[in-house]
């Protein structure tokens, strides 16, 4: 089987007993409603009911699967603004993965049993026999409904990856001017060693900073990190000048020795986590490794702009209507 659609989340229920049949249940009533809806809205236009929170080109995005996504980023709050906007995230977030996922459909990419398998033992080695599943069970979570949300978000991830890839070509005349933007390395700046993971909301962060005190394995919480968020970090750590970062971030790294972690950090990506693994003590730089790490940093911001472009692209192209019940008012936010 290949696995290319995310099986909707089912409502949290209070009987753990009866919750993995009614999970079923509920979970093949809410493919068999969204396949009659996606054909009663081809033919009759876009008129939705109360299941459905939008419509990304005709596909419908259910209720369900919202609510549960917002359940992800929990945050107590009596703020009807802050609700607002957090579903407003939410519902962006699944736009653009649906879009996505009409691309891997164009494209003909699919994910593999194979490819699926290994990523699920790669996240089960981190866990001690049972431990997985008991986390799961604490979350509300099935295990073949993360198994298929993790496949979604390998499939997100080769697509954008493919056509990142197609649209990014070295800028030489964008390379001159960004190295002219920063400022010189001198002896007395250190060279930093670092991982991350950025989820999309406080509450999500605290979540992570949390399980962080558990496992002391911030690799391990990457990997369970990227299987609700397919943007969620870099597991591969990479060298940074902080003086060249976002004062916030450059204090946040300059404040933790090697072997800790920052505390949350908020940016125009969305909270992020970051591990410090190694401090280069100030003296005389290496020409080549700045230079290096100068176009490391210049490609992934290439790489970064691509995206956004392309996913910009999508929605202008794209006909999107959202459920007007939610009273959301605006328009789903551009990407990037």
């Amino acid at each position: 089987m290949i696995w290319k659609r995310f099986l909707r989340k089912p409502s949290r229920k209070r009987s753990e007993a009866g919750r993995g049949l009614v999970s079923k249940v509920k979970l093949a009533g809410s493919l068999l409603v969204a396949g009659l809806m996606a054909a009663h809205f081809a033919a009759c236009g876009e008129q939705m009911g109360e299941d459905v929170a939008a419509m990304v080109n005709g596909r419908p995005i259910l209720m369900d699967e919202l609510t549960w996504l917002e359940r992800t980023w929990t945050e107590v709050s009596d703020q009807e603004a802050k609700r607002k906007a957090r579903r407003r995230l939410a519902l962006d977030q699944l736009i653009e993965e649906e879009l996505i996922l009409e691309e891997a459909d164009r494209l003909n990419l699919t994910i593999s049993e194979t490819e699926l398998d290994q990523s699920v033992k790669q996240v089960l080695a981190d866990f001690p026999e049972t431990s997985f599943q008991e986390m799961l069970l604490k979350e509300y979570i099935d295990f073949d409904h993360w198994k298929a949300r993790l496949a979604r978000n390998l499939l997100l991830r080769k697509t954008a990856e493919v056509q990142v890839r197609a649209r990014v070509s070295f800028d030489l005349r964008g390379w001159e001017e960004f190295l002219e933007a920063q400022r010189p390395v001198s002896e007395d700046q250190k060279r930093v060693k670092v991982r991350h993971i950025t989820v999309p909301t406080q509450a999500e962060a605290l979540k992570v900073r949390e399980r962080l005190k558990t496992t002391k394995d911030f690799g391990q919480v990457t990997r369970e990190v990227m299987g609700l968020h397919p943007k969620a970090g870099l597991e591969e750590p990479f060298w940074v000048y902080p003086h060249l970062l976002p004062e916030q971030m450059a204090k946040a790294i300059l404040a933790v020795k090697a072997g800790e972690t920052t505390g949350i950090v908020e940016s125009e990506f969305g909270f992020t986590i970051l591990e410090v693994l190694a401090v280069e003590e100030p003296g005389p730089p290496d020409p080549k490794a700045a230079l290096a790490d100068l176009r490391r940093v210049f490609q992934e911001r290439l790489r970064a702009e691509a995206y956004s472009r392309w996913l910009r692209q999508l929605k202008s192209e794209a006909r999107i209507v959202v459920n007007p019940a939610l009273k959301l008012d605006d328009k789903p936010k551009p990407a990037g």
